[in-house]
């Protein structure tokens, strides 16, 4: 009578694929489902039965997200988004790959709703690295806007494995408020100043009143631009004024039309005593 017990393995061979030298260094099966087929012979060669099954594997099969966070604001329209998953892509059977989908969360609409929905502003297919950084030429993410995110693993166009869908909402700068004020110096170092709104406030101490500052803002390509500052004490009509003491200062930066960028303002005082503010406009 055959039983488990008195029944082995005389000859084991594995093919020349991926996923044999996987098996053979590690003594098990990749995650993924495979049939297993055996036929029982007699000592004489002659053939008794024979069978064919289906089995799972999820020993290996991680697959998680790990950034941004869940429920994470993000600072850039850019961000990378990153995954993780515990087996080597060289063990993918034929048909089977990764694939990175973002979606628009609109309103009463839970995360996984809107994976479902199909209607995804980024989709990478065939993934063979575990950081994607979100292209310029995709679907422009929206300030205040929230995208939900998941890995799938696909076998011959069936989602077999997926990841819990992650929340990342982009940052809305529509309500913040303005960096005020940076202080120039004689010499600039490697630091800069972040400018929102397009308007760079800077503070400027004087012991003259009825002086002028005259300011110039070099481009991208070292080229100057003349540029007229307000006082905010005096508005519109005093551009440029100094009074005696603490003076501050606003440049609507929108009209000089310079981009995006680091760039370097030089002012200078009725004493021709020169100070410096590299500034970065987002």
């Amino acid at each position: 009578m055959l039983s488990v017990s008195n029944i082995g393995l005389s000859v084991r061979e594995y093919g020349i694929t991926k996923q044999a030298d996987y098996i053979r260094a590690n003594q098990v099966l990749p995650s993924g489902t495979y049939s297993v087929c055996y036929s029982v012979f007699d000592v004489y060669g002659e053939g008794l039965s024979s069978n064919c099954f289906d089995i799972s594997s999820e020993i290996n099969s991680n697959l998680i997200l790990v950034s941004p966070f869940n429920n994470e604001i993000v600072e850039t329209a850019f961000p990378v988004l990153s995954w993780f998953h515990s087996e080597p892509f060289d063990v993918l059977d034929e048909g089977e790959y990764y694939r990175m989908i973002v979606c628009e969360i609109l309103e009463d609409e839970s995360p996984g709703s809107a994976i479902a929905d199909e209607n995804p502003v980024f989709v990478k297919e065939n993934l063979y690295d575990h950081q994607v950084p979100y292209p310029i030429d995709a679907i422009s993410l929206k300030e205040g806007s929230r995208y939900a995110w998941e890995v799938q693993k696909v076998n011959r166009n069936n989602i077999i494995q997926r990841t819990d869908p992650w929340v990342f909402q982009l940052k809305s700068h529509e309500n913040q408020k303005d960096i005020k004020y940076a202080v120039l110096s004689k010499q600039v170092d490697g630091g800069y100043y972040t400018v929102r709104n397009n308007r760079l406030y800077f503070r400027f101490d004087d012991y003259y009143s009825g002086e002028k500052l005259n300011c110039t803002i070099y481009d991208k390509t070292n080229k100057p631009v003349s540029v007229s500052p307000s006082n905010e004490k005096f508005g519109k009509e005093g551009k440029g004024m100094l009074e005696h003491g603490y003076n501050r200062f606003i440049i609507e930066l929108e009209k000089y039309g310079l981009g995006k960028g680091i760039f370097l303002l030089e002012v200078r005082n009725s004493k021709n005593e020169l100070f410096k503010l590299k500034f970065k406009l987002d």
